[in-house]
């Protein structure tokens, strides 16, 4: 035998149980929340994208003053005094492609000459034009 079920709907009876609207969010507050928390995200997301670009110059910066500085030393080892003159050599360095151009020009001291480099990058390295990422000084002076 089976008993029908019965449904009730139980009315607030009391004040209290009439102004109790929930414990949820309302609409509004949880509007005011993702407005915040996106606010948050994109100021982070700007930060995060502005240390990662500082963080790229840096390296590029320091793989060109390493390419300097070799070819500033090769000059300095080298058996003949270097002679005054510009050259320009492509070469690639940390998977990169870079050019060099060197310039050696003389100074008051016959036993010393100026040195300078520029050294460029290739964008994504492709063909297209360097993009310079210093110039750098040096003095070789006669044994």
């Amino acid at each position: 035998m089976m008993f029908p079920v019965r449904h009730t709907l139980s009315l607030p009876t009391t004040k209290a149980q009439l102004n109790n609207k929930g414990s949820g969010f309302t609409l509004l507050e949880v509007m005011v929340a993702l407005t915040i928390f996106s606010l948050i995200a994109t100021v982070t997301l700007r930060g995060m994208a502005i240390s990662m670009d500082s963080f790229e110059r840096v390296k590029y910066k320091t793989f060109a003053s390493m390419i300097a500085q070799n070819a500033l030393t090769e000059l300095r080892i080298a058996e003949k005094f270097p002679a005054v003159s510009e050259t320009k050599k492509d070469l690639e360095f940390a998977s990169f492609k870079w050019r060099l151009v060197t310039k050696v020009s003389g100074t008051e001291d016959p036993n010393l000459v100026r040195v300078d480099f520029e050294v460029f990058r290739r964008a994504d390295n492709s063909d297209s034009d360097p993009f310079k990422e210093m110039d750098y000084l040096g003095f070789i002076g006669k044994r």
